[in-house]
């Protein structure tokens, strides 16, 4: 398999786990919903003949009717409004996941088409880096170094910024890549995103605010995913 069949591979991977992952989200979303329904309307019912509202009368021998405890049924309905209002929180955390999965999987595509990249043609790998003896005498062979050396250098790109890994595309693998600046802040703001989502619970910090200056956000307020 040559380079750009390595890379297309790739690439049709990733699309389709991205596929799948907006799938799941609204699948989950809808039935969130659904069952926030049935539920709140089996609360709602329970209620009614709770506070007396709905009475039924029962008639000797109807096996349709059975004499329960009221507190039994406040037991049995007190907890289901919890539940309907609970799950109809989960589009939204659907949505939070979704997002950080798929920003994630943007990182993890670009990581993987430079390891193919860099795997392919290791000279691209010449520099002044330093590597101890240590890591060199712990390999098996050259291939199994030439790897680790690789996943080293992913591992440096991963936690830059966008800017830098867009300029190793375009000097080091010599990809014709070209963003134009409002398009490499909107990607290291969606990468900021999924950082607070995954660290700080999705709630706002100084360093977020200093990043891009929103005015409909303040600290310590959640971000909103749509």
């Amino acid at each position: 398999m040559n380079l750009k069949e390595r890379i297309s591979e790739i690439t049709d991977g990733y699309k389709a786990e991205v596929s799948r992952a907006k799938l799941l989200s609204v699948f989950l979303g809808r039935v969130a919903i659904s069952e926030s329904q049935n539920i709140t309307d089996l609360y709602t019912e329970l209620d009614k003949v709770i506070s007396g509202e709905a009475v039924h009368s029962v008639i000797p021998g109807d096996k349709r009717f059975i004499s329960v405890p009221k507190k039994l049924l406040i037991d049995v309905a007190t907890p289901l409004k919890k539940q309907g209002s609970d799950l109809l929180s989960l589009p939204d955390l659907c949505l939070r996941m979704t997002y950080v999965h798929l920003i994630t999987l943007f990182e993890a595509a670009l990581s993987d088409i430079i390891r193919a990249a860099l795997l392919y043609r290791p000279q691209i790998l010449k520099s002044k880096k330093m590597i101890s003896y240590e890591d060199v005498l712990n390999e098996p062979d050259i291939g199994s170094l030439v790897a680790k050396i690789v996943d080293k250098e992913i591992s440096d790109l991963t936690y830059g910024s966008i800017d830098e890994l867009i300029e190793y595309l375009k000097n080091k693998l010599h990809i014709p890549i070209d963003l134009l600046p409002e398009e490499k802040e909107e990607l290291n703001w969606c990468k900021a995103q999924r950082n607070l989502l995954v660290h700080n619970q999705g709630r706002v910090d100084a360093k977020f605010l200093r990043m891009r200056a929103i005015a409909k956000y303040s600290i310590g307020e959640s971000i909103i995913v749509a």
